[in-house]
């Protein structure tokens, strides 16, 4: 039987409809037995391992949305994930902008000596927690259901949520430090994304991202040589499910990460300095804009 939240994460919950408080309320004549609820509208949803606390209309989707190949690529992500994961090069290169994250947050710890309430935003099925524990408080959230029930199988010690992106269920300035890593590539409404991180984290907290140099020549030549080369013989076109899944490139992030955050260091995989276009990955600890 999964815990319910903590204190901590109760108090910074909000209503994904109307933004207003929610509680944790317990009906002997009700299964699941526990329901949130928000204290101002009648929206309601049950305690469960993953609860659910994206808005009912969520915004609008371009039409590429609905292609073929990048439904079936999606139907397919677990295989994606589980590729990534194993095959040592690839693994090595995924696991780069995890240990970058590492390091800035160790070196922030031996700094500052503060308690740390972590949002994971954007969490996938859990490959990178092992590298962002210890936190005093880790709340991981994600838009994609069964991917979060993938990582709560994993590890059912950690807080899962789902949660949209676009319209974060969380008090402002709550979090000491929010995490996004291999996420903003996808989103096709950045701004709105950084906007939400930039809100939910607290004035003088500290924002973490990790990209993917999509558009430049080592990533697109170590793809070709590596997931594409692996899903040639899907049932799916991989290059173009990933050009429609990858809306922007890192040029793109990098001036959108600028536009809402102050970029504290910056670094590149395999090599700290390299530019976009012969990196790999691209790593960022960001402070809000003054």
């Amino acid at each position: 039987m999964f815990k319910p939240f903590r204190k901590e994460i109760l108090e910074t919950l909000r209503c994904p409809e109307c933004k207003n408080k929610v509680t944790l309320q317990s009906d002997q004549d009700t299964k699941p037995s526990r329901q949130y609820r928000c204290t101002s509208c009648t929206w309601i949803s049950p305690d469960t391992a993953t609860p659910d606390f994206t808005p009912s209309e969520g915004l609008k989707l371009p039409n590429f949305a609905k292609d073929p190949d990048l439904i079936r690529f999606n139907q397919h992500r677990q295989a994606v994930f589980d590729y990534s994961h194993q095959h040592p090069l690839v693994s090595l290169v995924e696991e780069s902008g995890h240990k970058t994250i590492r390091s800035f947050r160790q070196k922030l710890a031996t700094a500052q000596n503060k308690t740390s309430f972590v949002l994971d935003l954007g969490c996938g099925d859990g490959a990178h927690i092992p590298f962002m524990l210890p936190a005093d408080i880790y709340l991981a959230a994600d838009i994609n259901m069964h991917i979060l029930e993938t990582l709560v199988n994993r590890y059912p010690e950690i807080p899962a949520i789902r949660a949209d992106g676009y319209d974060l269920p969380f008090a402002d300035n709550s979090f000491d430090a929010v995490i996004n890593v291999y996420n903003l590539e996808h989103m096709i409404y950045c701004d709105l994304c950084l906007e939400e991180m930039a809100r939910v984290a607290k004035k003088d907290g500290d924002i973490f991202i990790s990209v993917p140099c999509e558009g430049g020549f080592a990533w697109s030549f170590g793809r070709y040589l590596s997931t594409a080369k692996n899903f040639s013989e899907a049932d799916f076109d991989y290059l173009k499910a990933t050009s429609l899944e990858h809306v922007n490139c890192i040029w793109q992030l990098e001036k959108a990460i600028k536009r809402h955050f102050r970029i504290e260091k910056a670094t590149g995989f395999p090599l700290p300095y390299m530019p976009n276009s012969l990196s790999l990955i691209k790593t960022y600890h960001c402070k809000l804009a003054s």
